[in-house]
């Protein structure tokens, strides 16, 4: 009775699993089996059994995550790729910003040039013009 007992719980186990989930079960249904196997039973076939269908059950995990992995390192490469590129772009928009930010800053510059330029023309017309009413007021 222990012995079906147990059988039961590897069955049902084993039935509400999907095939996906199958290779995890692995230890809990070789602790099962061991407390199985020390009664006076002979369980070997069903072992056997078990061992196999867990192999095959490990085999198409890892058959299944070998086109996973791949795909997801597939991926990885074109992300790096695309950020590579990105990165790429925004370097040579980074030089572009430079340079155009060096040509306001002389353009800059040569405005602070032109104005101190202006301003002491037109001081020096503005002395120029005092001095005239000056000379007016002395001729008068």
């Amino acid at each position: 009775m222990f012995i079906s007992e147990l059988w039961s719980v590897i069955w049902g186990k084993l039935f509400g699993s999907d095939v996906d989930c199958a290779s995890s079960l692995k230890e809990e249904v070789q602790v099962i089996l061991e407390e199985m196997d020390g009664k006076d039973v002979d369980i070997s076939p069903l072992m056997r059994l078990m061992k196999s269908f867990l192999e095959l059950a490990a085999i198409y995990d890892q058959a299944r995550s070998t086109p996973h992995d791949k795909y997801m390192k597939a991926t990885r490469k074109d992300l790096s790729i695309e950020v590579k590129e990105k990165i790429g772009k925004l370097h040579r928009k980074e030089k572009d910003l430079e340079v155009l930010l060096e040509a306001i800053e002389k353009e800059v510059e040569e405005s602070k040039l032109g104005a101190s330029t202006a301003e002491k023309d037109f001081d020096a017309c503005n002395d120029a013009d005092l001095l005239n009413d000056d000379d007016l007021t002395d001729l008068e």
